[in-house]
């Protein structure tokens, strides 16, 4: 996986996620259109949970190498 990817892709998936509110939003509040909210429940998840874990486990590795080293933050 190229450096580009692997640094951006969690931020990419979590926008995403954020962003999959958006129509629900607009049909909801500004429509006022009964909506459920199941699908973009399933769209945000599946953004947030791996981007999540994919930023997280970057940080917390960092963190790790960081304190073998014995540098402050």
């Amino acid at each position: 996986m190229s450096q580009f990817i692997r640094k951006h892709l969690p931020a990419i998936l979590i926008v995403q996620a954020v962003l999959a509110w958006a129509p629900f939003v607009y049909l909801k509040y500004m429509v006022h259109q009964e909506v459920s909210v199941m699908p973009f429940l399933i769209w945000h998840l599946m953004g947030v949970i791996p981007g999540a874990w994919m930023a997280g486990r970057g940080f917390i590795v960092g963190r790790l190498k960081r304190a073998i080293k014995g540098e402050e933050d």
